[in-house]
């Protein structure tokens, strides 16, 4: 709270937004298992269907703001996690180079 300059108040309403965010991905995460989409619509794809797979792309990068630290960082791991990426996060903070691989 101190490094934020916010409230306690504040900071317990940001905890409980993380949460719905991380619910939200986790709901999404268990979706993920591609999608059947007709190919009727253009001219020669009349009884075919396409097949949709969503596929990790690997190593993300994610660098947040002070103001609401948890909340905007877990807006940015939440989906990464939820596809099956990796996430390189640059938090703000008091030490300005660090790193943290998730």
């Amino acid at each position: 709270m101190l490094e934020a300059g916010k409230p306690i108040r504040d900071g317990r309403g940001e905890v409980g937004r993380a949460v719905q965010v991380l619910r939200f991905a986790a709901d999404e995460a268990k979706k993920n298992e591609g999608e059947l989409v007709p190919m009727d619509a253009a001219i020669g794809g009349e009884n075919r269907i396409g097949m949709v797979r969503r596929l990790p792309i690997g190593v993300t990068s994610a660098i947040t703001l002070f103001n609401f630290p948890l909340n905007l960082a877990l807006h940015k791991l939440a989906p990464a996690f939820a596809a099956g990426n990796t996430v390189v996060l640059k938090p703000a903070g008091k030490h300005r180079s660090q790193l943290i691989c998730l």
